[in-house]
Order: C-alpha cells, then structure tokens, then sequence
C-alpha cells in the first residue's frame, strides 16, 4: 500500500467515526485530517530511526515528501511543526559518541562530524565472526549477521580506528589475533591488522583471519 493509499484509509475511517457520533464529534477539516495522519506516522517512522539508522530517515523523508503536492491551505502549519517533522536533524544532533553502542547493538567508532553521503558514524559489530576466514568468505560476513542491512568487512583505515578508539580503550571483546580488512594489498594479498600490538601486513588470501564486520549510518 502506498502513503497516499494508507492516507485515503486513514481518512476514510476518521470520517466514519465521525459520522457514527454525528453531534458529538465536530467534522475536521481537510488539513486536520492530513497533520494529524502525517504526524502519526512521523511518530511511528521515528520510533524505527534508532533501529534502522539511515535507512528510517529517509524513508520518514520519503513520507513527508511523498505529499508535497497536495493542496492544502494550511500546509505552513505543519512546516512550522519544527519539534516533529524536523526529523534528520533531531536524529543526527550529537547523537552518539565513540565508544557508544550503536543502534544495531554494536559499539561506535568513529564520527565524522556530521551526515554526508547518507552516514555519519560507524560502527563495528559486538562480536567477533564465530570462526576464522578466508579473503573471500570474509567479503560476505554481511550475510552473517543480523540486527542492520549494512554490515561488511572494514577497511585497512577502519580496521586501525577499530584499534585505536576501541580495543585500545579496553572496549569491543578484540582477541589478540590478525583481523581481515576489505584493502587488497596486491595480487592474492589483503591487508590484515593484529590487534596484540596493532601492526599491520598483508595475508595471503586463502589463509584464515578473524573477521569483525562494520557498518555506516
């Protein structure tokens, strides 16, 4: 069902609640109808941006913007409605520090400083994957896990801010062993870092490595 079509449902069943108490509930106006449903779902949409990240802001940009070209005269009343339809900066205010744990359960290890690119923060999973891997099984650990759509295998830059702003602070369960990054460091070669005393090398790719999964929002 599409926002316009849950609308017209919404609408339908407020009218008829209306007409069932006929002189005793007043009949709303066309744009008090629309505010009260745009702000329900806002509501319910916001509820999920905690869980979803990214994802939940711009599906509750896409339910605001969906109904930019409906006419309705007091329109400006619902723009001016700042505590409510102000969604993204609400949601990306300093919301989170490194060393939090992130919406998915994971904990934050970086910011960026602001929302770009449709992220701002990453966040490496709470736990290692539960057996060591090859290059290219490790490629795929997004399939693994659970909790976000996102998760993949780190960066060679990542991986190090893994080590520094996490395992370094005593934070994020890190074993002293070499972890998998996604950087290819030449042919049949990827970057690897070990967390004992945070040096990184490369690995040739059918070797085994921990493997701990990250991801934007």
């Amino acid at each position: 069902m599409t926002l316009r079509e849950e609308y017209n449902e919404f609408r339908k069943g407020v009218l008829a609640i209306v007409v069932t108490f006929d002189g005793i509930m007043p009949m709303p106006t066309e744009d008090k109808l629309y505010i009260d449903w745009l702000e329900n779902t806002c509501i319910d949409l916001r509820s999920q941006l905690e869980r979803m990240g990214q994802y939940g802001t711009d599906l509750l940009k896409k339910a605001i913007e969906e109904f930019e070209n409906i006419p309705i005269a007091d329109y400006i009343k619902l723009k001016n409605k700042a505590d409510k339809i102000d969604f993204a900066n609400s949601y990306a205010e300093n919301k989170y520090k490194v060393g939090d744990i992130g919406p998915s359960g994971g904990y934050v290890f970086y910011d960026k400083g602001e929302y770009t690119d449709g992220w701002r923060y990453l966040e490496a999973n709470k736990r290692d994957a539960q057996a060591k891997m090859t290059w290219d099984n490790a490629k795929d650990i997004g399939k693994y896990c659970s909790n976000a759509h996102n998760w993949r295998l780190p960066t060679k830059t990542e991986l190090n801010l893994m080590y520094e702003n996490l395992h370094k602070k005593g934070l994020g369960g890190f074993s002293w062993l070499w972890y998998w990054s996604s950087s290819e460091y030449f042919y049949n070669f990827a970057w690897v870092q070990y967390f004992g005393n945070g040096i990184q090398s490369n690995y040739y790719e059918d070797y085994t490595s921990s493997v701990r999964a990250v991801r934007q929002f």
